[in-house]
Formats: C-alpha cells, structure tokens, sequence
C-alpha cells in the first residue's frame, strides 16, 4: 500500500468513502427507532464468525471467490460456513488491488487509529477497497478496539442488521487471519482484529 493527507493522496475522501458508524452512532440509532435485538439474534450471529482455532493456523488452502461459479448473493450464501472457515477467499480486481497499493500499511493504520477507532470500541464502516463480489452483495468492516468482547461484537453486529431489516439469512461474517501467510487469508492489518461484514443489499 503508498501517509493521512500528508501520508497518502485523497485521504479524507477515504474517510468520507468509508460512511463511518461508531458503536455510539448505532447505539442511538436503535434507541430512536426502539430496536432491540433478540437473545437468539445474538447468538445466530455469534455462530457465524470465524472460529478461533481457524484463526491459529499459519497456513489456509483458501480457494478463490469467482463470479462465475458465486453469481450472486444467494449463491454466497449457500457456502457461508466455507467463506468462514477462510476455505473461499474473495480477491480485489486488478484495479482495485492497484488503488490500495498505493497506500502504505502505515497510512492504513494510522486511518484506522485517528480516524476509525479514535473514539469508540466498535466501528462499521463501507469496505473502501472492496473484494469482487456480485453486484448485490454490500462490502463493509466491523473494526475492534483491542479488548473487545466477543458478545460486544455480536450484539453491535445484531443491531446493524435489525437497523437494516436484515436477518441472519442475509449475511455472511468472517475474518482474516492475524498469523496466517497465506495470500489472501492474512489480515492487511494485524494490530487490530477487523470482521468482514456482507450483506444482501437492500
């Protein structure tokens, strides 16, 4: 990746792309529009992340998500516990994969730090270098402030999908690999654990 203005070009237009929504955005949200998410609701999403023995392992055989084969959502959805498990792995096109190198993992971080997680524990936020996946899938990010529970990440995550009339049938949950080399499977960022969130769009 190529420093926040200084750091990197078009910086604050990255921020502005990543449509920021801290634990405290969705917390009100929810207060306003009374929405509670069920005990079940919960756990359903709980079930859904990547099991942390999976995240042990240094090496995955992670084969790649094609369009071909994944022509939509429904089709995503059918191989759920494959893309968590980090057995499908999605990739950037070409383009993409060309905007992202040209910021360096130090102005990747420091976004994430001054920017992201600056003032809160949880953040969602839109994927700003999205994978290539089918045209009805919507990419975002759930980044994790070091000491986040794990019933902390389930319940912000229940909120989002309750704000969005979403149910545990319209998303798919995962996350890279902290320790893992494998291409693909390794975090961009590994100070801070960050779930990959898609959804149906709506």
């Amino acid at each position: 990746m190529s420093n926040i203005e200084g750091s990197f070009p078009g910086a604050l237009n990255l921020i502005e792309r990543s449509e920021i929504r801290t634990a405290f955005d969705i917390e009100s949200m929810c207060l306003a529009k009374n929405i509670l998410p069920k005990p079940e609701e919960i756990r359903g999403v709980g079930d859904l992340f990547t099991p942390t023995a999976i995240l042990k392992q240094p090496n995955h055989q992670g084969r790649i998500i094609t369009l071909d084969e994944f022509p939509n959502f429904n089709a995503l959805l059918s191989v759920r516990n494959e893309i968590r498990d980090l057995n499908l792995v999605p990739k950037r096109t070409d383009e993409v994969q060309k905007d992202y190198e040209r910021m360096t993992s130090e102005g990747f971080l420091k976004m994430v730090e001054d920017y992201y997680l600056r003032e809160t524990r949880l953040v969602y936020v839109k994927e700003i270098y999205p994978t290539d996946l089918p045209d009805d899938v919507d990419q975002h990010v759930v980044w994790l402030a070091n000491g986040s529970t794990k019933q902390e990440v389930e319940v912000f995550i229940a909120k989002i999908l309750k704000l969005n009339k979403l149910t545990e049938q319209d998303v798919i949950l995962f996350e890279r690999s902290r320790v893992s080399t494998t291409q693909y499977v390794a975090a961009a960022i590994d100070k801070y654990r960050h779930i990959h969130v898609w959804t149906r769009k709506v």
